[in-house]
């Protein structure tokens, strides 16, 4: 599994453990500004904003947790990025992942999306 670190490089991490969801008021307006953006792109399924840790370590981390049905536009990350400086320090951080089927089972276990992309219907 992959993902972003705070230098933006992607990096290989052995196992994830979701411990649950990131809550907050700080995180409701990040939740709704993500959403925005994430609207836009077709391929995100769903998204969930999760407390992690990886492998054996007791650092908790906050991740970025996407679903996703297709290739995601190259603008997307940087977008996102930027909606997380809006409105965090640069003492924070955050950890971008794509779920496979399974991992997003696991996530399901403990964490809520908080998007959920609407299914466009041709009729009026």
């Amino acid at each position: 599994m992959t993902r972003e670190t705070k230098q933006d490089k992607v990096i290989e991490v052995p196992t994830i453990n979701f411990l649950g969801e990131q809550n907050g008021l700080a995180e409701t307006d990040f939740k709704k500004l993500l959403t925005e953006h994430l609207s836009r792109d077709s391929v995100i399924g769903r998204a969930y904003l999760a407390r992690v840790n990886y492998g054996d370590t007791e650092q908790t981390n906050i991740a970025l947790c996407i679903k996703k049905n297709g290739a995601v536009s190259d603008q997307l990350i940087p977008q996102l990025v930027g909606c997380f400086k809006l409105l965090f320090t640069n003492d924070n951080a955050l950890d971008i992942l794509f779920l496979d089927d399974v991992q997003e089972l696991k996530i399901k276990e403990v964490c809520r999306p908080f998007y959920v992309q609407k299914i466009k219907s041709d009729k009026p």
